[in-house]
């Protein structure tokens, strides 16, 4: 019965156990450490690295408060090279675009624009860029792609408001004075509080409305009508 084996047996079957599973526990432990020791080593090099970054994207924004676009660019490609992970390439690229516009260079604003949409790995940044290439389009007068920029709009994104007013803005540079109604009409709809600036779009919804009236196609009939004297 095992209740009566002796100390011997037992210490026996223990060292039976051992000789046939230690491999494999000397194996999970040796694993376990070397994972910890990794992870750990990892942590280590990416705190290093995120530190790294921030060093270069101070330098960077010394730059941009000087205005000097040339070695900020330079630096922002470096910045991209080296840490291409880290989100102040983002920001680098998106300082760099406003600088650019300060400047009337929309064609190099939009260059770095399209960097952010292309790499950005955070979809709300993503929306912020296409946000402000689709203005900056506006200014190329290439309304398509600004179009383009703002087309499938989620209804559920928080810029959702501000796609529209940009919507509307490109309709009504275009000429389209309907769809710019519609599109600031959408933009005060769908609008959460602090997003948009409401009386700003109101005011433009408005405005649209007069245009769109005004300019409208008048038919040979209604030119050959005359005019009613006033009384």
């Amino acid at each position: 019965m095992n209740d009566l084996r002796t100390d011997d047996q037992v210490a026996d079957d223990i060292r039976q156990w051992l000789r046939e599973n230690g491999g494999w526990i000397l194996a999970g432990l040796v694993i376990g450490v070397g994972a910890l020791l990794g992870w750990n080593a990892w942590g280590d090099y990416s705190n290093a690295q995120a530190e790294e970054a921030s060093v270069a994207y101070e330098a960077l924004l010394s730059e941009i408060i000087a205005e000097r676009p040339v070695p900020a660019a330079d630096m922002a490609a470096d910045l991209a090279a080296e840490y291409p992970g880290s989100p102040y390439v983002d920001q680098a690229r998106l300082l760099l675009a406003k600088l650019y516009m300060d400047r009337n260079e929309a064609d190099n604003a939009a260059g770095y624009l399209q960097q952010v949409v292309n790499d950005t790995k955070d979809r709300n940044i993503e929306e912020l860029a296409r946000l402000r290439l689709a203005r900056v389009r506006v200014q190329q007068e290439r309304y398509e792609d600004a179009l383009a920029e703002v087309a499938n709009i989620d209804s559920t994104s928080a810029f959702a408001a501000r796609y529209h007013e940009v919507a509307g803005d490109i309709h009504y540079a275009m000429g389209d004075f309907a769809e710019a109604r519609d599109a600031y009409a959408a933009a005060l709809s769908a609008d959460i509080p602090g997003v948009l600036n409401r009386s700003f779009v109101q005011a433009k919804l408005d405005a649209v409305s007069g245009p769109a009236v005004s300019n409208a196609p008048v038919s040979d009939a209604e030119r050959a009508e005359p005019v009613a004297a006033s009384e």
